[in-house]
């Protein structure tokens, strides 16, 4: 197995043998019609004297104790679930409770830490050092309500420290630019402190309720190698876990201000671009552990998770994010935001001059690799492996047994392992009325059925995980009904004309960019893309196997639209076609 990229000069055929095992971050991001989506002002300032209205804790989410948020820096979601650069992480990722489909706002630092603390950028768009607000905050509605915070940064110099200093920058301690916090002296001076204080907290279990914990600027992944602030975090959480100051009623986040700058993909009403994927952990006795939730989240969402579990009116746009629910048993909530990546529609602005969010409507995400509460037993089936050692569970989360789809539709497959010894899943394989449909090598699994594709009628989904030693589980089943009103089998009027690729500029070299064996859904190959996007060349050659096997779901997840990994250099490819295009 073969997977070859060339840059300029430098071309690395892939054999036409191979299966594609690169990966991408997503499915289909931006496929099918869009819908306005009722707006929020996604970073304008909100005023001061804003009147805001509590709301009811969802189901679930405990009314913790202690909440402690420690931020990394500018780690993509591929890296930080690497299980070679970020070890520690990717084990507590494994342990308690990873969020797989999680955005940050937007680029640089500051505005995201803002989000987080505000739920607003306040307008902010840089590392400002002077850019002060007067803005309602986290910090003032934990006080309001009787509780107690406090901020732990490494290396700042002093409490209440303006400025930067050393590996210390002012622009990763959000709370300091809030004037409610800064210019109270006594307030400040005892809330944001050097990280050294927190050895007192924790030894005296006078912890506060909420503590904000930030590294500098190496720890946090920022200046230094992942591998640096993997270990600074797993020996911070170690620690944290460590003292009885924690107690068992507790929540430690642990949470990425933004991706790499190349990173911008956004979700849930983020105008795009945004601050790319990351992979924040949520450590808690009271959570499902090993979970994995592959809901549509953002830095709004977090805020509104802290916010809800103490029952503290919102903060800007939490209003309208959806709060992390899932890992507490809670259902997924249904909002204003269709829980799917966003763009911008080009031009359209709301009455306020917000540019209208477009969103395409498909089914809710359930939690991923999970069997969900509720699920048909219809729709689920179980298999002892070959070595009678474990069982595999696999159902259909959603859509539900018998729906009447139309349009795109997120295909949401759960599974489950149990026994020991047990192997892992390698992939799951997804067949309609027994044709191939798509193989799918990540968890969760998820991908977007485009049943515009198919004429109407009755249809059954069926899928198979195959295990890693071989196994391969028996198939659950199905029933749904297409209704496009499309009475004959469609036919695809596309056709291939070859590209020469986008001229020079003047006395500006030809870049060539090549690669094959590319496609199938898994992250690695988003950073494939995002490094020959980062080329600009002037001529892509996709040297074949673009599929697992060339079925029409695979080129519409994985390639198929110019928002769609290599898709996005379909106006300058010429192809190759492989063994794997052949059907």
């Amino acid at each position: 197995m073969k997977k070859l990229l060339v840059f300029a000069s430098i071309i690395c055929m892939a054999l036409a043998s191979c299966s594609p095992i690169l990966n991408f971050a997503g499915t289909g991001a931006s496929i099918g019609s869009s819908t306005a989506v009722p707006q929020a002002a996604i970073s304008s300032p909100q005023p001061a004297n804003q009147t805001h209205v509590a709301a009811p804790a969802p189901k679930g989410i405990p009314n913790f104790d202690h909440i402690v948020l420690i931020m990394l820096e500018n780690q993509d979601y591929v890296t930080a679930t690497n299980s070679t650069q970020m070890p520690q992480l990717t084990a507590l990722e494994q342990k308690y409770v990873l969020l797989t489909n999680y955005y940050a706002v937007t680029h640089p630092s500051l505005p995201n830490y803002i989000a987080l603390m505000s739920g607003s950028t306040q307008g902010i768009t840089s590392d400002c050092t002077t850019c002060f607000l007067n803005q309602p905050n986290l910090a003032d509605e934990i006080e309001a309500s009787g509780r107690t915070w406090k901020a732990f940064l490494e290396d700042l110099p002093s409490p209440c420290f303006v400025g930067n200093s050393g590996k210390y920058a002012q622009k990763h301690n959000p709370l300091l630019y809030f004037d409610s916090i800064r210019l109270n002296a006594v307030r400040c001076d005892s809330s944001i402190l050097p990280l050294t204080s927190l050895d007192s907290d924790l030894a005296n279990k006078t912890l506060p309720n909420f503590t904000y914990i930030m590294p500098n600027l190496c720890n946090s992944g920022h200046d230094c190698s992942a591998s640096v602030a993997d270990k600074w975090v797993g020996d911070m959480v170690a620690r944290l876990q460590g003292s009885q100051a924690l107690g068992d009623n507790s929540l430690i986040i642990i949470d990425f201000d933004e991706g790499s700058n190349q990173e911008t993909s956004s979700c849930c009403g983020l105008p795009a671009p945004a601050g790319g994927r990351v992979a924040p952990v949520l450590i808690s006795p009271s959570t499902t552990q090993g979970f994995t939730d592959n809901t549509p989240y953002s830095h709004y969402s977090m805020l509104k998770t802290i916010l809800t579990a103490w029952k503290l009116p919102d903060l800007g746009n939490t209003a309208q994010a959806q709060p992390i629910t899932a890992p507490w048993g809670g259902q997924v909530s249904q909002n204003s935001y269709p829980n799917t990546p966003s763009t911008i529609t080009p031009g359209a602005t709301n009455a306020s001059g917000i540019p209208t969010v477009a969103a395409i409507p498909i089914a809710t995400p359930g939690p991923g690799n999970r069997i969900p509460n509720g699920a048909q037993a219809a729709n689920c089936v179980s298999s002892q492996s070959t070595s009678g050692t474990y069982t595999v569970k696999i159902c259909f989360a959603g859509p539900a047994s018998g729906s009447t789809l139309n349009g795109d539709v997120s295909i949401l497959p759960a599974v489950k392992i149990s026994g020991s010894p047990r192997s892992s899943v390698q992939d799951l394989i997804f067949y309609l009325n027994g044709v191939y449909l798509l193989t799918s090598y990540t968890s969760p699994y998820t991908f977007i059925l485009p049943t515009t594709k198919w004429q109407d009628g009755n249809y059954t989904l069926s899928v198979e995980a195959v295990m890693r030693d071989n196994f391969v589980s028996s198939q659950a089943s199905l029933p749904v009904v297409f209704n496009n009103g499309i009475t004959a089998q469609p036919v695809n009027p596309n056709h291939f004309t070859a590209t020469s690729g986008r001229p020079t500029a003047n006395g500006a070299p030809f870049l060539v960019a090549a690669g094959g064996d590319g496609a199938s859904g898994e992250p690695t190959s988003s950073a494939v893309v995002k490094l020959i996007a980062s080329l600009n060349p002037n001529l892509f050659l996709y040297l074949g196997d673009v599929y697992e096997d060339g079925s029409k779901s695979e080129f519409y997840n994985w390639y198929g639209t110019s928002s769609t990994f290599f898709g996005q250099f379909r106006s300058i490819t010429d192809p190759t076609v492989g063994n794997h295009e052949y059907l």
